[in-house]
C-alpha cells in the first residue's frame, strides 16, 4: 500500500510524532536559549583584538589550559557558527515545518497560524544561511577607486602556548591568514574621508598582572573605588584628578644680548608641512631632515671666512658614535655615550645630581596600537629611538627619545629636569646634504646643496624670499627664518592629552597603604600588578564620501557612516576602519563589504510573522465576532 505524504504526516509514525512534538519545540528553544547565554558569557574570538598569543592568554587565564582546549574543541569560541548550534536551528526549523504540515487545514482561521509557523522557518533559514555569509575588506585612498575585496580567514584560536607563539610570528611576518581576492560587479570611488572625535576626554585606568594576560580597563571618577579584578592582590582607590602641567619650549628672538644664531627650516612633502630649528653653535647645529638628507648651520666670523666657505666644492664624510645630549643652554651641552643599562651621573641645571640610564634602543621604533607593545619593525634605521630613565633622589621618570623627532609630542620630554635631552644618531652623511652659511658681520645668507659630498647649488636668501632646495623625491626644504639672537623660552601649560591623579593603593596581603601621585602614560608596578593611567578622545564618527561606478559611469553616491552603510546590488558596505596612526590626517578608508543572501529570508520572515500575528489577534477575532453576530441575527429572524 502506498501512502501519500499528507497521510504519512498525519499518521502515527514515531518519527513524525517526534518531529511534530511540542516537547521537542520547548526543548530546542531552551537549548538555543542556553547556547545564546553561553555565547554571551564566553568572549567570542571574532570580537577580540590582538594577536593569537593575546587571545590564547586571555582564554587560558580565564578558564585554565584544560577547559580552554575543551571549549575550543566544542566550538564555544565561535559558538554561533558551530556545527551543533546550526544543528539546533535546523532541528527547530524541521520541527516547525512538520508541525505546520501535520496541522494544515484549508480553513480561513488557520491562515494566521500557518503564516506564523512559516515565518519562523524563514527566520531560521535566513540565520543559517547568514552564518556562512562571507565578509571582505577594501582599502581605498582618497581620490581613488577599487572593485577588489580581500577576504581574510578567521583568526585561529591556538590550543597551546607554542602554537600561539608560532601563529603570532607568522601573523607579524605576513605568512598567516593569506587573503583571497574577489571582484565586485561595481567599483567604489572614495572622494573624501573625515574623522571626528568626542571633545570630552575619556580617562581610564588600565590594570594587568606583571605576568601578562588580560588588561582590565576602568573609567575614572573622583572618589571612585576601582573594582578589584580577578586575582589582583591590590586595591586601588582614586582620590583626586587634576590637569597635567607640561613644559614646552619655543624659539624667540631678542633685540639685545649675545649672538645665538638660529635658522628655522620648513619641510614640505606630499602636502604636509613641518618645521625644525638648527643652531650655529652646540650639538643642535646639525639635524637629520629625512632618510636621504640632513642640514648643518655653519657660521663665519668675517666676510673673508664666508667667501672661503662658499668656495668649497665638497664636504667630508664623517662618522661619530651615537650619544645622548643634555642641553642646559645652546652653549652648555653635555654628551653621554649610549651605554645600555649603565647608570651615568651628571649635574643638573640646578646643581643637583641626576642619574641617567639608557634602557633600550630600537632602530625602527614601532608600537602595536591594540596591545601597546613596543618593538622594532626592522633592523634598518627608519625611526631610531632610545628609552631613557632619569632619577633624581627617590623620583624617577622614563621617556622615549626619537633622534629624528626631537620635539616629539610638542613638549619638554622630562619633568624632573629643565634640561633638554636629545638622542643624537650616528652622524653618517646622507646622499643629500644642506649647509646653511652666514657671517656675523654681514647680512649675506646662503643655502648650499651638496649631492654625494659634491656642491650642486648655492642658493642665496634674498629679503623675504627664502632659499629653497628640492630633493629628488619632491621634498622641498626652505630656509624660512634667520634669527640672530635666539633664546629658548619655556612655557608651562596644561596638557590636554594627559592628566595627573592621586591614588590610594592597599596591598591586600600585608595591609600596607600607599598614596601615589601618578601621571598618565606612565607605567607603575605594585606587587604583581602593573597599571597605567590613560586619556583618550574616543572616535565619535568616521565618514567616507563615496561614489559607485558601474560600467564606466557613476550610478549613485552615498556618505557611509558607522550607522549608515551603503546598500547596492545585494551588497552592504560598512565603514570599518582607517589609518589609525595618522588619525585625523588619514588618507585612506577601510570599508567592510558583506553579501548575505539570508537577509532577504529574514525580512520575509518578519513580514510573514507580522501578517500572521495580525490575522491571529485581529482578523480572526473580528471574523469570529462577525460570524457570531450573523448567526444571532439569523436566530432572531
Amino acid at each position: 500500500m502506498i501512502f501519500s505524504p499528507r497521510q504519512i504526516l498525519q499518521g502515527n509514525h514515531p518519527v513524525v510524532r517526534f518531529f511534530a512534538s511540542v516537547k521537542l519545540t520547548v526543548t530546542l528553544l531552551i537549548l538555543i536559549g542556553l547556547a545564546c547565554i553561553l555565547g554571551t558569557l564566553i568572549p567570542q574570538a571574532d570580537t577580540l583584538a590582538g594577536s593569537p598569543r593575546d587571545i590564547y592568554s586571555l582564554y587560558v587565564n580565564a578558564y585554565g589550559p584544560r577547559l580552554h582546549i575543551l571549549f575550543n574543541i566544542l566550538g564555544f569560541y565561535r559558538l554561533y557558527s558551530s556545527w551543533w548550534f546550526s544543528a539546533l536551528l535546523l532541528l527547530l526549523a524541521l520541527n516547525m515545518i512538520v508541525c505546520s504540515l501535520r496541522r494544515f487545514r484549508l480553513q480561513a482561521r488557520q491562515i494566521g497560524f500557518q503564516l506564523t509557523h512559516l515565518s519562523i522557518v524563514f527566520l531560521l533559514a535566513g540565520v543559517l544561511i547568514g552564518l556562512n555569509a562571507r565578509e571582505g575588506f577594501i582599502q581605498i585612498n582618497e581620490g581613488e577607486q577599487s572593485d577588489t575585496i580581500l577576504f581574510v580567514p578567521r583568526k585561529p584560536v591556538p590550543d597551546t602556548a607554542e602554537e600561539a607563539e608560532q601563529l603570532t610570528n607568522e601573523q607579524r611576518s605576513g605568512a598567516a591568514r593569506t587573503a583571497v581576492e574577489l571582484r565586485l560587479p561595481f567599483a567604489i570611488h572614495l572622494d573624501d574621508f573625515e574623522l571626528r572625535r568626542h571633545t570630552a576626554p575619556l580617562d581610564k585606568l588600565l590594570v594587568q598582572s606583571v605576568h601578562g594576560g588580560r588588561i582590565y580597563s576602568y573609567g575614572l571618577r573622583t572618589q571612585k573605588r576601582i573594582p578589584r579584578a580577578a586575582r589582583q592582590p591590590v586595591e586601588i582607590v582614586l582620590l583626586d584628578t587634576k590637569p597635567l602641567i607640561r613644559r614646552t619650549s619655543q624659539i624667540v628672538e631678542r633685540t639685545s644680548g649675545p649672538l645665538e644664531p638660529a635658522l628655522e627650516i620648513e619641510i614640505v612633502h606630499d602636502g604636509h608641512r613641518h618645521t625644525h630649528w638648527v643652531f650655529a653653535r652646540g650639538t643642535a647645529r646639525r639635524r637629520i631632515l629625512t632618510d636621504e638628507c640632513e642640514i648643518e648651520y655653519v657660521r663665519a666670523a668675517t666676510p673673508v671666512e664666508l667667501a672661503a666657505l662658499l668656495a668649497e666644492q665638497s664636504v667630508p664624510t664623517t662618522a661619530t658614535a651615537d650619544c645622548l645630549a643634555l642641553i642646559r643652554s645652546m652653549t652648555d651641552v653635555t654628551t653621554l655615550p649610549l651605554a645600555l643599562g649603565r647608570e651615568q651621573t651628571v649635574q643638573d641645571a640646578d646643581g643637583t645630581s641626576l642619574a641617567v640610564t639608557v634602557l633600550q634602543f630600537f632602530p625602527h621604533w614601532n608600537m602595536n596600537l591594540q596591545t601597546r607593545e613596543i618593538y622594532s619593525a626592522s633592523n634598518a634605521r627608519r625611526n631610531p629611538a632610545i628609552q631613557v630613565r632619569l632619577r633624581k633622589g627617590d623620583a624617577a621618570e622614563t621617556q622615549w627619545l626619537f633622534s629624528r623627532l626631537p620635539s616629539a609630542h610638542g613638549r619638554q620630554p622630562f619633568d624632573l629636569t629643565t634640561m633638554t635631552l636629545q638622542f643624537l644618531e650616528t652622524d653618517m652623511r646622507r646622499p643629500h646634504f644642506l649647509r646653511a652659511v652666514a657671517a656675523d658681520t654681514t647680512t649675506g645668507r646662503y643655502l648650499q646643496h651638496y649631492v654625494e659630498g659634491r656642491l650642486a647649488a648655492t642658493l642665496p636668501a634674498a629679503g623675504d624670499s627664502p632659499a629653497s632646495a628640492t630633493l629628488p623625491d619632491g621634498t622641498q626644504v626652505r630656509a624660512l627664518r634667520w634669527v640672530e639672537r635666539s633664546a629658548i623660552e619655556l612655557i608651562e601649560q596644561p596638557d590636554p592629552g594627559g592628566f595627573a591623579a592621586r591614588l590610594r593603593i592597599r596591598d591586600l596581603a600585608s595591609g600596607k597603604v600607599e598614596i601615589l601621585d601618578a601621571v598618565s602614560n606612565e607605567v607603575y608596578e605594585r606587587g604583581n600588578v602593573r597599571f597605567l593611567l590613560q586619556r583618550d578622545f574616543p572616535v565619535d564618527q568616521y565618514i567616507s564620501r563615496v561614489r559607485v561606478v558601474q560600467n564606466g559611469r557613476e550610478v549613485t553616491s552615498h556618505t557611509i557612516e558607522m550607522n549608515d552603510p551603503l546598500k547596492f546590488a545585494g551588497y552592504t558596505v560598512y565603514q570599518s576602519s582607517y589609518d589609525t596612526e595618522a588619525g585625523e590626517a588619514s588618507r585612506y578608508s577601510v570599508l567592510s563589504v558583506k553579501r548575505d543572501p539570508g537577509v532577504a529570508l529574514v525580512y520575509a520572515g518578519f513580514v510573514l510573522l507580522t501578517a500572521g500575528l495580525i490575522i491571529v489577534f485581529y482578523i480572526n477575532p473580528w471574523m469570529q465576532k462577525r460570524k457570531h453576530a450573523e448567526a444571532l441575527a439569523a436566530r432572531t429572524e
